[in-house]
């Protein structure tokens, strides 16, 4: 009965150990989580006004678009051209039909949209997702919904390379979601 004992805490110390790295980054994670994860709201965001486009490729003016109820996204593209973008719905297309317009100086400029992606230098496996809206003119922070992602599992050393993913609120929102948080 000695021997059993010995043997099972040996095995039961050793799985402890070999995990202790997973079983600490779920903790931390846990506090990051508390701490970080969710909605920040600043202020309040008006519908149908302009943005900027954060980038000078395609998707510096498209991803605005998908949060809905955009009047307009002033991009300016890697030659130097400006341009208001304009998104016209298509029946049975997910994504708008975009125009591009001569920039209209009279109309204003409010908001900017970041997205970041990051991972945290000084965990394993910790990351976030962030959806900023910026002011235009000031660069402050007005909304921020922040998603923490935290891979349990080193995803090569998993039977199939099964992902093991775990966030911070529960699942990343939609679209849709994302506009009714930031317009409402």
């Amino acid at each position: 009965m000695r021997k059993f004992l010995i043997y099972l805490v040996s095995i039961v110390g050793v799985t402890l150990l070999w995990f202790s790295p997973n079983i600490w980054g779920y903790f931390v994670f846990q506090g990051y989580c508390q701490k970080y994860g969710g909605l920040t709201v600043n202020g309040k965001v008006l519908p149908d006004q302009g943005w900027l486009a954060d980038s000078k490729d395609s998707q510096g003016y498209r991803s605005p678009f998908f949060l809905g109820k955009v009047g307009f996204v002033r991009y300016e593209n890697e030659k130097g051209e400006k341009f208001d973008v304009y998104g016209v719905p298509e029946s049975g297309s997910y994504e708008p039909r975009y125009v591009f317009k001569p920039v209209d100086e009279s109309k204003e400029v409010k908001y900017r949209l970041r997205y970041v992606n990051e991972k945290y230098p000084d965990e394993v496996r910790l990351g976030k997702t962030e959806i900023n809206v910026l002011s235009a003119k000031t660069n402050e922070l007005i909304i921020r919904y922040t998603v923490l992602v935290y891979g349990q599992f080193e995803q090569s050393r998993t039977l199939f390379n099964a992902p093991s993913a775990t966030y911070c609120p529960t699942e990343p929102l939609n679209e849709k979601e994302e506009s009714k948080l930031i317009f409402n």
